[in-house]
């Protein structure tokens, strides 16, 4: 692969009505990122390193379990 490129690809199979349907909070949980500034959970800015361990105020994550 000296000199070349490579491409990877992921396709996801959604329902996009069902998507569409959830609630702004449960679309940005499932995703780990807030939806208008593409912000980690944990805070910060859209290139902020996402912080897994951060707890709230309520002592859960708010980033979800990696799968």
């Amino acid at each position: 692969m000296a000199g070349g490129s490579c491409l990877v690809a992921r396709s996801i199979a959604m329902v996009i009505e069902t998507w569409d349907r959830a609630p702004l909070r449960e679309q940005e949980t499932i995703v780990g990122r807030t939806r208008e500034a593409g912000a980690p959970m944990s805070g910060g800015e859209e290139f902020t390193e996402p912080d897994f361990a951060a707890t709230g105020r309520d002592e859960r994550t708010p980033i979800g379990p990696r799968m």
